[in-house]
């Protein structure tokens, strides 16, 4: 099925020919539940790798595409409960990295941008704090992020953090310590 709906995305392009990628997407549709976690893990290994930039955007664009008119297809509100934390997930991070369609996927879906940060934060796995981390709250974090927005460099999850960027040869992660409770670490990157 992986395969499949591979092709399929690669054959889109929602900037050329709507129409044809509109068809494509509702293909995906009839193929099931399966298929959107299918298209989530796809959009997830395009988003993380480093290949052509013009494939890149081409491919990820059809993802969410695809993703739109599903969503339109079905009622949101059980469309909205197929969706798994990973889509959410996904979603958010393309939408922090300038798709205004993922941006607008996730309002039409009833999640603003700072929920899908909360959700992140929280799920990131508890560590131990260390000395020099400044503690902080879950909206403290938030404001962190928005801080960090004009940083260089990867933001967003990593295994057991959340990148903030990289200012003056610094790096900035959030780690998840409690509960409900954060700490901001910078690290000199050598």
């Amino acid at each position: 099925m992986k395969e499949k709906i591979r092709k399929l995305i690669d054959s889109m392009d929602v900037k050329q020919d709507r129409e044809n990628s509109e068809s494509t997407a509702l293909e995906v549709l009839e193929l099931g539940a399966e298929a959107i976690d299918c298209l989530v893990d796809l959009g997830d290994v395009v988003n993380k790798n480093l290949m052509d930039a013009v494939k890149r955007k081409k491919v990820i664009r059809a993802i969410i595409y695809t993703l739109m008119i599903i969503s339109k297809k079905k009622d949101s509100a059980s469309f909205n409960k197929e969706l798994g934390l990973k889509t959410k997930h996904l979603l958010s991070q393309l939408s922090l990295q300038g798709y205004e369609s993922a941006k607008n996927l996730l309002y039409h879906l009833g999640f603003s941008e700072s929920d899908l940060l909360k959700e992140q934060l929280l799920s990131l796995p508890t560590i131990e704090k260390h000395v020099h981390d400044k503690e902080i709250s879950l909206n403290e974090a938030l404001e962190e992020i928005k801080t960090g927005q004009f940083f260089s460099g990867f933001k967003g999850l990593q295994d057991d953090s959340y990148m903030i960027g990289i200012e003056r040869k610094r790096s900035h992660k959030i780690y998840k310590i409690g509960k409900n409770l954060f700490a901001v670490r910078s690290s000199k990157i050598s």
